[in-house]
C-alpha cells in the first residue's frame, strides 16, 4: 500500500518548515553556493516554496529537524529509528513556538 502525497500546482509535494529550520537550511545552501551552485539553488528554490510554520502548528504528519522518524524496509521488515539532525552544529532540541502557520 502506498500513501498518496498531495502535490502543489507545480506537481511537487508541499513543504512545511519551521522558521528556525528554514534559516538553518538557507544557511547551509548559501554555504555551499561556490562549490555546488546547482545544489545550493535547488535547496533555496525548495525552501522558498515552503509554508512557514511555528513548531506547534506543524501538521501531525510532518517531521522537522529534531524529529524522530522510523523507517521501514518493506522488503526485509527491518525498522530503523533516526533523529533528523543538524550535523555537528546541533545545539540541543529545537524550540517550540506559537501555533501560527503562514503561506509562502
Amino acid at each position: 500500500m502506498h500513501n498518496e502525497v498531495p502535490t502543489s500546482s507545480a506537481g511537487k509535494p508541499p513543504i512545511h518548515l519551521i522558521g528556525e529550520d528554514y534559516d538553518i537550511i538557507a544557511g547551509l545552501a548559501l554555504g555551499i553556493e561556490r562549490r555546488s551552485p546547482a545544489l545550493s539553488k535547488m535547496l533555496l528554490d525548495e525552501i522558498d516554496r515552503a509554508q512557514i510554520c511555528e513548531r506547534g502548528a506543524l501538521p501531525p504528519d510532518v517531521v522537522a529537524l529534531g524529529s524522530e522518524v522510523e523507517f521501514l524496509d518493506v522488503e526485509t521488515g527491518a525498522r530503523r529509528l533516526v533523529q533528523l539532525g543538524r550535523g555537528s552544529r546541533s545545539t540541543g532540541p529545537p524550540r517550540t513556538g506559537a501555533r501560527a502557520c503562514s503561506g509562502s
